[in-house]
């Protein structure tokens, strides 16, 4: 179906002859399509001088040169026309006469040829402007507009069946002859860059592509040994998190992830009469050792040493293997005993003896 507003033309065309020395000028002034898609073109001219003329005549044909329908307007100063009944498919090629009382008509006119341009959007996302079947004098050029709606961007125009790729306009020049223009649209599609350090992995990862407005959900998980440091989305730390969402997206994004090392802790106390070391709280990495030395001060000996309170007897060391947990080490200590030897011979004692 056709569509249009009213548009003069910047070309007009003299008759080579009109009952004397007098001129007519002929002009498109526009062209129309009813939902049935028989169009109308609407022309208009100056009024001819001459004395004895008494109305026009419009012909036209679908070749030029060529003229199988006529048009007659009564009346020397109506200056305008609407023509019924055109294919929107089809060139139309217009001249005019004009006529006086005795029937006696002029030569043609040049011809005024109007070619159709048909503009289209497949599917949806978004407008072409002008849209539907426009109208255009030969000769001249005629401008398109595509225009994505929010959300998507133009996939593709086609221009006389080639592709001319997603074009948002396109311009006719010097039109000759019939033609069309198609636009194509899709949803946008927006990247979500997603980046993982040493010691873990982000799902799903790499230039992740999000339609606009959808939302996108990123899972972080830490290798064996290793813990969620940052996670920073668009550059900004927004701590330890073991997942993220972007939600209603309509730009890109970046999202990294950094991890650390898993650390433990191992108290490590002594009691009195001793020490054990390192001592306080100790940390450890992940799979890591840590041995510990049990001193006893002088005069004392180590009675017990618990770890994660399981005895490992008066031990004097003790090394944590592949630390995988926080654990405790405690040691005791007792003052030393020594034995005195008291004994008494013939004819006394001692006291304690023994």
């Amino acid at each position: 179906m056709w569509h249009g507003s009213p548009r003069r033309s910047t070309n007009s065309y003299r008759f080579r002859k009109l009952l004397g020395s007098a001129g007519l000028l002929l002009a498109m002034i526009l062209f129309l399509a009813s939902p049935v898609l028989a169009a109308q073109v609407k022309l208009a001219w100056n009024p001819n001088t001459e004395p004895h003329v008494t109305g026009y005549k419009i012909h036209y044909g679908t070749s030029p040169g060529n003229y199988t329908q006529v048009v007659e307007v009564v009346g020397k100063n109506t200056t305008s026309t609407v023509v019924n009944g055109l294919s929107s498919d089809q060139e139309y090629f217009f001249a005019a006469t004009a006529f006086d009382d005795a029937g006696n008509e002029s030569d043609f006119s040049n011809e005024l040829a109007v070619h159709v341009i048909k503009a289209q959007v497949v599917g949806e996302g978004g407008t072409i402007s002008p849209s539907g079947s426009i109208v255009v004098e030969r000769g001249t050029d005629q401008a398109f507009q595509i225009t994505p709606h929010d959300g998507h961007e133009v996939q593709n125009v086609v221009v006389d069946d080639v592709s001319r790729g997603a074009s948002t306009s396109f311009v006719f020049q010097e039109v000759s002859a019939n033609h069309t223009i198609n636009a194509s649209f899709s949803l946008k599609q927006n990247t979500i860059t997603s980046t993982a350090g040493s010691g873990g992995s982000i799902s799903p990862s790499g230039d992740v592509k999000v339609y606009y407005g959808e939302n996108k959900t990123f899972t972080i998980t830490p290798d064996s040994g290793y813990a969620v440091a940052h996670v920073f989305v668009n550059n900004e730390s927004l701590g330890p998190l073991n997942e993220y969402t972007f939600t209603q997206v309509t730009s890109d994004h970046t999202i990294s992830v950094s991890f650390v090392e898993k650390e433990y802790v191992i108290t490590a106390d002594a009691g009195e009469g001793g020490s054990i070391t390192p001592s306080g709280s100790v940390s450890v990495t992940h799979g890591g050792s840590q041995a510990f030395t049990i001193t006893a001060d002088e005069g004392y000996e180590v009675k017990e040493v618990l770890v994660d309170d399981v005895s490992q007897d008066a031990v004097s060391s003790y090394t944590f293997s592949n630390v995988t947990g926080s654990h405790a080490i405690t040691a005791s200590f007792v003052k030393k005993e020594y034995v005195i030897m008291a004994d008494a011979g013939e004819g006394g004692s001692i006291t304690p003896s023994g």
